[in-house]
């Protein structure tokens, strides 16, 4: 009982200064009620981590979801959590309805003045959420920004680019722009490699050979099947091109590089000559250089 005794003061004094504040009209602001505000605010962000954390390690591996629908799912979660945590956070801080219709009020005086791209990029957000046309891991290009999809958020979603920067898109421009994604369904891609014959070159020959050299490149699909064409009669050559498709685009500029030198190898090996770029110069009419004229009338 003495120990109680003791803790008396203490919890005299804690009361006390917990209870510190200023009030105005019929806004009142205590420390306690600050330090709880802190506190809630504080165990909603680490709760709406843990939620979204276990959802994208077990929802993305069920079969029954629609593609995207595990990331949406938890991204959602965590922007709930987040928000019922502060609406409890602000009621056991002492905010009552009505003072929270004012904040929420201004809120719309804000929006009504110069947060219409904030709320543009939000609502943009939750349409990307609930049509899910990307998810993290997709390759994508927006613009001039090409890379893979790291993280989709309400306001902005991050790209990893392919030199190693990460770009924070806002979601409305994901939305008004064009925005391509070379694996929203499968992760098939066709490429091109174009080639050049000699004029004297059989265009058939040549056709069969880029052809048989795709198929026997490691990497290539065997459907749909590569095919060659004859696109046009160069300045010293013929143009060709031959288009391939492999199952990974990831893999894409890779396999391209390596058609490119078995392309090369074969013709080689064919007897098909590459040509280079000829430019011949004719001169007419070209006066005779002063030095020469005035040796020849020397001479005379």
């Amino acid at each position: 009982m003495d120990r109680f005794r003791v803790l008396r003061p203490l919890h005299s004094v804690g009361a006390k200064v917990l209870d510190l504040g200023i009030e105005v009209g019929q806004v009142s602001v205590h420390l306690g009620s600050v330090l709880v505000f802190a506190v809630s605010i504080w165990l909603a962000y680490w709760a709406a981590r843990a939620v979204r954390r276990v959802l994208r390690d077990e929802l993305p591996g069920n079969a029954g979801l629609p593609r995207g629908a595990g990331n949406s799912i938890a991204s959602l979660s965590y922007y709930g959590v987040l928000l019922l945590g502060a609406l409890v956070a602000l009621s056991a801080a002492g905010f009552q309805v009505g003072q929270l219709a004012l904040v929420f009020g201004a809120l719309g005086v804000g929006i009504g003045f110069g947060l219409q791209n904030v709320v543009n990029n939000f609502v943009s957000g939750l349409v990307l959420m609930f049509e899910r046309p990307i998810q993290p891991g997709d390759m994508v290009e927006v613009g001039t920004t090409a890379g893979t999809v790291r993280e989709i958020g309400l306001r902005a979603t991050t790209i990893h680019t392919y030199d190693g920067a990460d770009v924070v898109v806002p979601n409305g421009l994901l939305l008004s722009g064009n925005l391509t994604n070379w694996t929203m369904f499968d992760r098939s891609r066709r490429f091109e490699v174009a080639v050049s014959a000699a004029y004297s070159s059989d265009p058939a020959q040549v056709l069969a050979l880029l052809e048989a050299t795709a198929r026997a490149t490691p990497g290539i699909a065997a459907q749909p099947a590569p095919f060659a064409q004859l696109t046009g009669y160069g300045d010293s050559a013929l143009n060709f091109v031959l288009r391939a498709w492999t199952a990974d685009a990831g893999t894409w500029g890779t396999l391209r590089s390596d058609l490119y030198a078995r392309t090369l190898a074969a013709m080689q090996a064919a007897g098909i000559p590459i040509p280079f770029n000829q430019l011949d110069v004719h001169l007419r009419g070209a006066p005779e250089p002063p030095e020469t004229s005035a040796r020849g009338r020397t001479a005379t």
